[in-house]
């Protein structure tokens, strides 16, 4: 699954996407995810338990049901190999293409750790001019491969409301109008 979404193929995102919906119904795992709150690794593994189905997985399915404001991403020691966002995660917040060295992050992935969580300021994670004024919640934990799994919740409802950042993210702008170039090379 991991290698799946690093990858540009339509149909095994799709085939992953079936099979959250058919292992977790929203019917079922959204009352269980409201149960926890906001979730960590800890209580994703319980509910991974709870589905039979891998962390990753679950992990996945908590962005996808789009209920809380986190960004699940993955980095391996040359930076950020994917991340996917809840839907209603303002696309203004761009995420860091390397881990920083203050967050927990870093020491799961460089350190040894296996697991590490609490708040950090958001510009630890993410490149907006104003990341300063914000918070994150930050649970990371390391995966099979030696990769750092990081859930990021967003705090405060001020995160939701401030101004676009055009400064942040890959969009070029020429005479013609904005674009966003291809990360492939």
């Amino acid at each position: 699954m991991n290698q799946n979404l690093s990858s540009n193929r339509p149909l095994e995102r799709e085939a992953d996407t079936f099979a959250a919906h058919l292992l977790m119904p929203r019917s079922l795992f959204n009352p269980c995810v409201a149960s926890l709150g906001r979730p960590g690794f800890r209580q994703l593994d319980e509910l991974r338990k709870e589905f039979d189905t891998s962390l990753m997985a679950t992990t996945l399915r908590l962005a996808g049901i789009n209920t809380l404001p986190v960004v699940v991403a993955c980095f391996g020691k040359n930076g950020r190999r994917w991340k996917i966002s809840a839907q209603d995660v303002p696309k203004r917040w761009w995420l860091c293409d390397e881990v920083d060295p203050d967050s927990f992050a870093y020491d799961v992935l460089f350190q040894g750790k296996t697991t590490g969580q609490g708040k950090q300021p958001a510009d630890t994670w993410f490149t907006n001019e104003d990341a300063g004024r914000f918070e994150v919640t930050e649970h990371a934990v390391r995966t099979r491969n030696d990769d750092v799994l990081v859930l990021i919740y967003l705090e405060g409802e001020a995160a939701f409301h401030s101004r676009f950042d055009p400064t942040v993210g890959a969009r070029k702008y020429t005479e013609y109008g904005s674009y966003v170039p291809s990360r492939r090379k």
